[in-house]
């Protein structure tokens, strides 16, 4: 088959065996990238709620000492909180969560004191959003169980894995084009 750029009447055709050629791909490997991505993302939570002490120490001394745990917490507010939106209620530098979401690092060069008032800042609005229909076993005395903490850490992992795994879902597709126009080129 030859390439049609001067054929316009094909294009049609084509536009539309390369929309079924990806969604079929697409039904068959979004899926399973998703629940990969989610098993391992909601392994992450769990163990980012066993570093908070179960959201009850959600604290500027645990973001310091946790930089990695911000998408999570900021996963756990009703609404989920994007990195700018954050950036914005708690008006700290948006280069604290780029480097603590990015890097799992707090920024190196950052005064102590100026970073301590910032984490603090974070915390506030984390704590007045936390999403209490998720986190069902704050605000009572008795401690979560075990599936309270995994259906959580299920709830949040499926908020996180959007932006997770979009990117792993494009870069095979782009891939398995590479691959679909090197197996055409050689066969010409």
């Amino acid at each position: 088959m030859a390439i049609n750029k001067d054929k316009p009447d094909l294009w049609q055709s084509d536009i539309r065996k390369s929309v079924d050629f990806y969604n079929t791909w697409f039904m068959e490997f979004a899926p399973k990238a998703f629940r990969e991505t989610r098993t391992a993302t909601a392994m992450q939570i769990e163990d980012a709620i066993a570093k908070t002490n179960m959201l009850t120490d959600i604290s500027a001394d645990i973001l310091h000492k946790y930089p990695e745990v911000l998408p999570m917490l900021r996963m756990s507010t009703c609404p989920p909180i994007a990195r700018e939106r954050l950036t914005g209620l708690a008006h700290v530098p948006k280069n604290i969560i780029q480097s603590m979401e990015k890097d799992s690092r707090i920024p190196p060069l950052m005064d102590l004191n100026a970073l301590s008032e910032n984490l603090a800042r974070i915390v506030t609005i984390i704590n007045k959003m936390i999403d209490l229909d998720v986190f069902v076993w704050l605000g009572r005395p008795k401690p979560p169980t075990r599936d309270e903490i995994s259906r959580a850490a299920r709830i949040i992992a499926d908020r996180l894995c959007g932006s997770v795994s979009e990117p792993l879902i494009r870069n095979a597709q782009e891939k398995r084009q590479l691959a679909s126009v090197e197996k055409w080129l050689i066969a010409r």
